[in-house]
């Protein structure tokens, strides 16, 4: 009965959305949810990659026939993983304690085991030493082209697919209610795509850690007073 209810309200949602955009997104989204499949969101990825500068440098490279490595044990390496399955080699980390254990089925490399006579494509999943890690890659012999920086064309796709509806406008009194908030990056996004240009923000977050991690990211905003966390999860029924 729940499955039904569910797809009864997937349903009224898609049959409120305006634009085709949205439509497809979401198409996506919930299909993936339902089914686990990753092409779904690999669709989604491929489609919304291709509306940023780095975007079409992104999806070429990885469709390259040059092997191919990630560099950084994290989400975002393990979305690209999930998605491209097979197209890399290994998993690249500066941390000694993970080398020769394995992530995704990828065995985790030192950098110094990266083959550079035969001209790979590192695609880096870091993100806040992003700039750190691709200076450490050029050092080591790899040109500018051989490094994939996914880090910025990332947050590009995450803020596009919340944020960067036509018809979305923006008022100066935003109030905006982050459900399931997690790390606060869709926050941060709505902060961007705001100008910091708002009333208020509201997460509610279950998990000490996220509550702990949220609490620090936001803290300015929370002295200013335009911030609240609150620590419990959100459903149809209490």
């Amino acid at each position: 009965m729940r499955s039904i209810d569910l797809l009864a309200d997937s349903r009224g949602i898609y049959g409120h959305l305006c634009d085709e955009e949205s439509r497809f997104v979401y198409d996506k989204r919930v299909l993936f949810s339902m089914t686990q499949e990753w092409n779904h969101i690999r669709e989604l990825v491929s489609h919304s990659a291709q509306m940023f500068a780095g975007g079409g440098t992104l999806i070429s490279a990885l469709q390259n026939p040059r092997p191919k490595y990630l560099f950084g044990v994290n989400w975002c390496a393990h979305v690209l993983a999930q998605l491209w399955q097979g197209r890399f080699r290994a998993v690249v980390d500066n941390d000694a304690q993970k080398w020769g254990g394995d992530f995704d089925r990828l065995p985790i490399i030192r950098p110094d085991d990266i083959p550079v006579s035969e001209r790979p494509l590192v695609f880096v999943a870091v993100r806040a030493a992003h700039e750190d890690v691709c200076r450490q890659l050029y050092e080591m012999g790899l040109a500018d082209e051989d490094v994939i920086d996914v880090s910025v064309t990332w947050d590009d796709i995450s803020n596009h697919q919340y944020f960067g509806l036509d018809s979305l406008v923006h008022s100066p009194h935003e109030v905006f209610v982050d459900v399931g908030a997690l790390d606060g990056r869709t926050t941060e996004s709505f902060q961007r795509w705001s100008s910091g240009q708002f009333d208020h923000v509201y997460c509610f977050e279950p998990l000490p850690k996220n509550i702990e991690t949220l609490t620090q990211r936001f803290e300015e905003l929370h002295e200013k007073g335009k911030f609240d966390v609150i620590g419990k999860a959100v459903g149809d029924a209490s």
